[in-house]
């Protein structure tokens, strides 16, 4: 036989709405979201940023560092797309910064 969960609803249709947490939670979020894209535009942190006017900041570059450095300076002549992959914090945005710098 059927599940009878459904039955027990008193509400149904447009009525069913969602918890004052529920409405709190998504208004905090929406609010966060507009604050951070709009401090963006305030401080100049464009995504589109020139990479000349973007300074990385310094680090210790290792003989990996350079020869990885030195392979997407590679591709980047070739005019090859470059895809820079790895876990959170290993310095994936810093390389790709210093390698923009160079050129």
């Amino acid at each position: 036989m059927a599940d009878d969960t459904s039955r027990k609803r008193t509400v149904r249709g447009k009525k069913i709405t969602a918890s004052r947490e529920q409405k709190n939670g998504r208004r905090a979020k929406k609010e966060l979201a507009r604050t951070a894209s709009n401090a963006g535009e305030r401080n100049g942190d464009s995504p589109l940023s020139d990479p000349e006017t973007v300074v990385p900041e310094p680090f210790v570059e290792t003989d990996a560092v350079r020869s990885l450095r030195d392979r997407i300076d590679g591709w980047l002549e070739a005019d090859q797309p470059v895809h820079l992959i790895g876990p959170t914090g290993c310095g994936k945005t810093a390389l790709a910064l210093s390698a923009a710098a160079e050129r």
